[in-house]
């Protein structure tokens, strides 16, 4: 989500806080493919969304050329984003549901990370990219501009690193 961000922010000219967002989607991205991302860093990163967000208005005047570039990839990041935090959050009811207590009380700083993350910080990201995705649809049927398609937007989830496996759960 927080790719999705930085290419709405580099849409709307600020280059500066578009790479900065960048690096830190990078450090969690990294963190999470080492199992080292903790519920801290996911509240971090909504936080970053927060306070960075991309309005309506602010959209409305980024030039077709623009848009048609930046917002349509963050369109697919914003999709990509929420379909992976969907399955975070069945993997964290499954796990929760499935623990048991030996196991819980043995890794319980874990188990309250995971717990937080599914049940708390995961879901209100998933409110604020279905906000950023409707404010993104409506930019691109007012300026005219396709959709990604399905392929296309596997074609990102490659290039981000997704397994075959993964893709095919997302889509």
């Amino acid at each position: 989500m927080l790719q999705a961000l930085s290419e709405m922010q580099e849409a709307v000219g600020n280059k500066e806080l578009a790479e900065q967002i960048r690096l830190q989607a990078k450090d969690l991205q990294n963190k999470s493919a080492n199992g080292k991302a903790t519920n801290e860093d996911y509240k971090k990163a909504f936080k970053t969304m927060d306070e960075s967000s991309v309005d309506r208005a602010q959209l409305s005047k980024v030039p077709a050329k623009e848009g048609r570039i930046y917002l349509t990839k963050s369109l697919t990041h914003v999709g990509l984003g929420t379909g992976w935090d969907g399955k975070a959050i069945e993997l964290g009811l499954i796990l929760g549901k499935n623990a048991s207590w030996e196991k819980f009380l043995e890794k319980s700083d874990t188990y309250m990370d995971l717990t937080l993350l599914s049940f708390d910080t995961l879901p209100k990201k998933m409110k604020k990219a279905y906000e950023w995705g409707d404010e993104l649809r409506q930019y691109m049927k007012d300026n005219d501009i396709k959709e990604p398609t399905e392929k296309e937007q596997r074609e990102e989830a490659k290039t981000q690193g997704a397994s075959q496996e993964e893709i095919d759960a997302i889509f």
